[in-house]
């Protein structure tokens, strides 16, 4: 990697000063929204999956980090650190980045537009400076460097509060460079904690692929309360709402019994899988619980059966799915005729935008903003897709970032919107059979 040293044609900045509106931890990002307009109807976790935020930091239009600092200052600059902030820099990471509009601002991750906005007055908060920091079009290294201040004497007042000579909590440095692609990428934000013996770290994903596999942990021998949900999919690594009619959870709870299996029907030899549940509360007091919220996990098969106080008792056992091979190139042609079910069926993008958020909450939060007159986001995000469907949809790169052909076929299991019993026998197919069967049900969709 190599640095340009001589200007380029249109204005630089050398440095501006912001201090963030923020009372809490947050992702902090640099970016132009412009950039991110096909991200506005991905749900609030996508800055920390990489396959969502991968490739946008691949193509440097965002860099994100993490760190400890409530409201931070942060100076953004074209010159480097002054000796001041030298002395006192912790471990920095350098980020590609891709100026297209002559100017950038700095934010938290609550700066950008969401689909699974929980509040019906939810607004993004500002990106700053509201002018932008100028910038000349090009490709930049931007190196973010953490600043332990506070240890810094005359950094405090006696009562603790920032001097206003303290130095910011970050410097981000823009230095053009001559091949965006020289920077190493990060796939995921980087932690970069405020000391100067720090070193900087990647943050995990929040989802992995490991998810939608059967889990190798095996029921235990305990009872597991029965929910029946004929008609609503439970599927292993996803989160299902289902109404609780019966109160089976709270029955539950009232007798000590900790395992929930949902099952399409309650009787022996019936197919299952193990769940851990909640109880969804509505997001004030006029909203109580709307349903249980049920975490997919083991497939199991329900052994034995019995009444107990109003519950469905079943003793399980795992159930061991027959062992498949499946070549690469089948799970590459079932994945563009996923792609081309998603662009002809605009019942199976409505799926796929609202599985993509935290379906649980999607209901209440339709019934809130409706309450309040406002707009519903999903079904606006829909019509937006129906024009340009496919840059930045969520889901579809998640299907994309799968490569095991177990993880990518319950994903789609799930997708599909089976009814129960059809969802768990599928789960307990071969990887082979559930993608010939898989593809049957796609071609007459």
């Amino acid at each position: 990697m190599s640095f340009i040293p001589e200007a380029r044609s249109g204005t630089s900045e050398v440095s501006r000063t912001v201090a963030l509106a923020t009372h809490r931890n947050d992702t902090v990002i640099v970016l132009h929204p412009d950039d991110l307009a096909h991200r506005q109807d991905n749900p609030l976790d996508w800055l920390h999956e990489s396959f969502a935020y991968g490739p946008e930091s691949a193509a440097g239009r965002i860099l994100a980090f993490d760190g400890e600092y409530r409201g931070p200052v942060i100076r953004l600059t074209t010159q480097g650190l002054s000796e001041r902030e030298r002395t006192w820099a912790g471990g920095s990471w350098t980020f590609g980045y891709e100026v297209r509009h002559g100017k950038v601002f700095v934010g938290t991750a609550a700066s950008l537009n969401y689909v699974d906005f929980q509040k019906s007055n939810a607004r993004p908060r500002k990106l700053l400076p509201e002018d932008g920091f100028e910038l000349s079009n090009g490709s930049y290294a931007v190196t973010v460097h953490p600043i332990e201040w506070e240890s810094e004497p005359g950094a405090l007042t006696p009562d603790g509060k920032r001097t206003a000579d303290a130095l910011a909590e970050y410097v981000i440095v823009f230095q053009p460079v001559d091949d965006l692609h020289k920077i190493e990428t990060a796939s995921t934000p980087i932690f970069l904690e405020r000391r100067r013996s720090s070193t900087p770290t990647r943050m995990k994903s929040f989802s992995l692929q490991s998810e939608y596999e059967q889990p190798t942990e095996e029921p235990g021998p305990q009872p597991f309360a029965v929910v029946s949900t004929p008609n609503l999919p439970v599927v292993t690594g996803f989160i299902q709402a289902v109404p609780d009619a019966e109160g089976v959870q709270a029955t539950s709870r009232k007798l000590g019994i900790r395992g929930l299996v949902a099952a399409a029907e309650a009787r022996e030899e019936a197919l299952a899988v193990v769940v851990e549940a909640r109880a969804y509360e509505g997001p004030d007091s006029g909203h109580p619980v709307v349903s249980l919220t049920l975490a997919g996990g083991r497939l199991v098969r329900i052994r034995t059966l019995r009444e107990h106080q109003g519950l469905r008792l079943a003793e399980v056992e795992p159930v061991s799915r027959p062992s498949s091979t499946v070549p690469a190139s089948e799970i590459v042609a079932l994945k563009q005729e996923v792609e081309a079910l998603a662009e002809r069926s605009r019942e199976f993008r409505r799926r796929l935008l609202e599985t993509s958020a935290r379906g649980f909450l999607v209901e209440s939060m339709r019934k809130l903003r409706a309450g309040a007159g406002k707009p519903d986001l999903y079904e606006a995000a829909l019509a937006k897709r129906d024009g340009k469907f496919r840059a930045g949809f969520y889901e579809l790169d998640r299907m994309q970032s799968l490569t095991s052909a177990e993880a990518f076929t319950t994903w789609l299991i799930h997708m599909l919107n089976l009814p129960m019993r059809r969802g768990l026998e599928l789960l307990a197919r071969s990887d082979a059979d559930r993608v010939a069967e898989l593809r049957q049900l796609i071609t007459v969709r």
